[in-house]
């Protein structure tokens, strides 16, 4: 097999794992909408509407739960399947450093990426709704009178104390999923060729995005004409 053709099986795999990830990313924007609407229609629902549970113990459990939905969701993707995309993209990146027939184009994505890659960046697409879903609970936590209190099974002080466990759970959720984030990078892999100066490049220095710029520019397709070019580097 020619190298190009090995390079675009590369880009096969690549675009299968994203195609997964897509998946993935659109069932927790469904999993927020419904959260919301439920959410929604518990917050409109008679302050004098007797539940099991209280009104405001309901809206906090659906935040709860979709904190958790997100989390799963969050793992499933950056922890799992952008950790195989990562093995299969710094092979192709490490690639195009090498030889420099080789289209440029996941070292133009670190370029734009400002040489640390966009998975730290997706981190919020999970982490700013789960934020915004322990918002809710300290809301209803702190106004809960207004919500709804009356309930079979629950007195005003148990709904409180289990108002005030779910943000506790929800807040430490929120701040693990943002500080796992640094376990999704491409760096410690870079390393694991033995290249120093390949792997310095990940880095997150100005000094690693010039070399993934030199490598831009030293591009030559695979020509004829540019076969006298290649022979002289």
């Amino acid at each position: 097999m020619e190298p190009i053709e090995e390079y675009w099986k590369f880009v096969e795999s690549e675009r299968h794992f994203n195609t997964i990830q897509t998946g993935i990313r659109n069932r927790a924007s469904t999993w927020m909408l419904a959260a919301f609407a439920a959410i929604a229609v518990l917050i409109k629902t008679s302050k004098d509407t007797t539940w099991l549970v209280p009104s405001a113990v309901l809206v906090g459990l659906v935040s709860f739960m979709a904190t958790i939905g997100l989390l799963v969701l969050w793992i499933n993707d950056q922890l799992v399947y952008q950790r195989l995309l990562n093995s299969v993209f710094i092979i192709g990146l490490k690639w195009e450093y090498d030889n420099p027939k080789m289209p440029p184009i996941r070292t133009m994505m670190m370029c734009s990426a400002e040489g640390k890659g966009m998975s730290r960046l997706m981190t919020y697409y999970y982490t700013i709704p789960m934020v915004f879903f322990l918002g809710i609970s300290i809301f209803v936590t702190i106004l809960r009178e207004h919500i709804g209190t009356s309930s079979k099974a629950l007195t005003p002080v148990s709904s409180f104390w289990i108002l005030v466990i779910i943000c506790i759970v929800q807040a430490y959720l929120s701040i693990w999923v943002q500080r796992k984030k640094s376990k999704v990078t491409t760096q410690e892999r870079a390393g694991y060729f033995g290249d120093e100066k390949f792997s310095a490049m990940f880095s997150g220095a100005k000094e690693g995005l010039h070399e993934f710029q030199k490598v831009i520019e030293r591009y030559v397709p695979d020509t004829e004409g540019n076969k006298d070019k290649l022979e002289r580097e």
